[in-house]
């Protein structure tokens, strides 16, 4: 028997009686919030007394994808301006919605940080929410309104994603994280932090650089070994 439940839906009690009643074989999780939810529930099941307990399903991850050809072979619809490539400027860039769960004042710090380092770079910070004015501010105050560009909501994901070189994306949290796959997909390097599900998408030194904290010094820092590095750069590429 296949289980998947709501936590709208059902309480724990109600679950340990269904998977008693049901004979539940296999309990299927989608998510990596699902996942830590549901180990709860099997930690309760587990100090039912018999013979609830002996009724404990098992736990099968079904982790989620996206089609990896749309993110291939598509245009960029963003040319950054005085960047030249050739030159060594990179693009530094996020897929987010623009509130304080996402961590974006993070990505504008961190940027303040590397264009010390690297004042040829450029950030495009994709998305929309109620933070937006804020953060323009924030750039505007840090004197680097003019190396990033605020792109807004965008249907043509894909297309923003081509137009980067290395996806940072520190976040306080990260159920599935479909940014971080559709990233990855478009061949960016990505930098981000050990939170949620992020860890089972970015493999530390092979794809990308987790972080151990929201620390803005120790994200820049991460995203400038890669700037600095092609050879490493490139290897992340082919490993996304």
């Amino acid at each position: 028997v296949l289980f998947n439940v709501s936590y709208k839906t059902y309480t724990v009690p109600q679950l340990i009686v269904s998977f008693s009643q049901l004979q539940v074989d296999v309990l299927i999780v989608e998510s990596y919030s699902s996942l830590n939810r549901h180990r709860s529930l099997i930690r309760a099941v587990e100090q039912a007394p018999l013979p609830l307990a002996a009724s404990l399903p098992a736990v099968v991850p079904i982790w989620p994808g996206i089609d990896a050809s749309r993110f291939t072979s598509v245009s960029p619809s963003f040319v950054p301006p005085d960047c030249d490539r050739s030159k060594g400027c990179l693009v530094f860039g996020r897929v987010s919605r623009l509130v304080a769960a996402k961590a974006p004042a993070v990505f504008v710090q961190a940027a303040v940080r590397i264009l010390e380092v690297r004042p040829n770079s450029f950030f495009m910070l994709v998305g929309d929410g109620p933070q937006l004015q804020q953060l323009q501010t924030m750039a505007k105050a840090e004197g680097i309104q003019d190396r990033i560009a605020f792109r807004g909501h965008r249907e043509d994901v894909a297309a923003e994603l081509a137009a980067m070189d290395v996806f940072l994306y520190p976040t306080t949290g990260e159920s599935v994280g479909w940014v971080i796959l559709e990233a990855m997909a478009s061949g960016l390097p990505v930098v981000s932090n050990y939170v949620g599900s992020v860890p089972t998408l970015v493999r530390h030194a092979r794809n990308g650089l987790l972080c151990d904290s929201l620390d803005p010094a120790e994200i820049s820092a991460a995203a400038l070994s890669i700037a600095e590095d092609e050879q490493l750069r490139l290897a992340m590429s082919q490993n996304a």
